[in-house]
């Protein structure tokens, strides 16, 4: 049988090097989160962005500069893909700037 300071000091060791594995979890899912949390804002500014540039053209205004490059292939369509019109655009857009006609053709734009 090992001698109780023996045993008392292993415990005390154990214990460290759990809080030192505990600590490192911790900051794996801090980091996590803030990837995260970048991300997804990150996300949101797209599509605001893209509602109120949509609000500022108008809808058919822009649908003509968006579809033209829908016809090439690689990074045209990439391009249309990521800044043509989508729901939540138009959406927002319509939140923003309520005479914005949206895809179901509500609303109206003087001018």
């Amino acid at each position: 049988m090992p001698d109780a300071r023996y045993m008392a000091r292993m415990e005390r060791v154990l214990e460290v090097r759990v809080r030192q594995q505990r600590k490192a979890r911790r900051f794996t899912a801090r980091r996590l989160s803030g990837v995260a949390v970048a991300l997804l804002a990150s996300t949101a500014c797209f599509f605001l962005l893209k509602a109120a540039t949509l609000a500022q053209l108008g809808s058919e205004r822009f649908d003509a500069v968006a579809a033209p490059v829908a016809q090439g292939e690689g990074l045209p369509a990439l391009r249309f893909w990521l800044a043509g019109p989508d729901p939540v655009s138009r959406l927002l857009a319509e939140a923003l700037s309520p005479g914005v006609t949206t895809a179901t053709g509500t609303g109206m734009r003087d001018g």
